[in-house]
């Protein structure tokens, strides 16, 4: 199998911080067969630019990484991308609900001069705001016997379950309509959470 450059996002909710690491690993021709280091390695890259879109930004965010000597293909590369007011939102800004995408731009020059350019977009939704929201309402939940548990604190727990499963699966579509009646029953449920 070819080479594969594989990047994941993580999402800090408390730190209003974006992470992107490098999962593509090492080449192992049974377990790991896209991996870094048949014929492409860390240390090949010369320039790694991130293209960031978050809810609430009315522009992308373009950043470059300093690459220089590469980086530890089985611990990948962790980048802390930024505070969402380092990505250009103001002062004070919390993340906003909502699909977050990261476009990685990686150029290089192989030992045997062969030049590659590989542009890679991963996503994720962000959902620190009904997260918050449904851990609140699993929190306010009175212990009431057998059976009675509040439909809306279910609903919330399988809609953001349901959320994070459907973008995965590649059904945005699906997870932007979770998003979208997680966020009713929080606006009516949880108007008071603080999140």
């Amino acid at each position: 199998m070819a080479f594969q450059i594989k990047f994941c996002i993580e999402i800090d909710c408390k730190n209003n911080l974006l992470i992107v690491k490098d999962v593509t690993g090492v080449y192992n021709a049974d377990t790991n067969p896209t991996g870094w280091g048949n014929g492409y390695e860390t240390t090949d890259v010369t320039d790694v630019t991130f293209t960031v879109v978050v809810p609430g930004l009315s522009e992308p965010f373009i950043t470059t990484l300093d690459v220089t000597g590469g980086w530890d293909p089985e611990s990948g590369v962790s980048v802390a991308v930024g505070t969402l007011e380092q990505l250009g939102l103001p002062e004070g800004s919390i993340w906003q609900d909502g699909p977050v995408i990261v476009t990685a731009q990686i150029v290089g020059q192989t030992v045997l001069g062969e030049a590659f350019n590989f542009k890679v977009e991963t996503s994720k939704v962000a959902t620190c705001q009904v997260a918050c929201c449904t851990a609140k309402l699993r929190a306010q939940q009175k212990p009431c016997g057998c059976g009675c548990q509040d439909d809306h604190v279910i609903d919330a727990h399988l809609h953001l379950l349901g959320i994070h499963w459907a973008w995965d699966c590649g059904n945005r579509s699906k997870a932007l309509a979770n998003l979208a009646e997680l966020q009713a029953i929080c606006n009516k449920k949880c108007s008071k959470c603080n999140c």
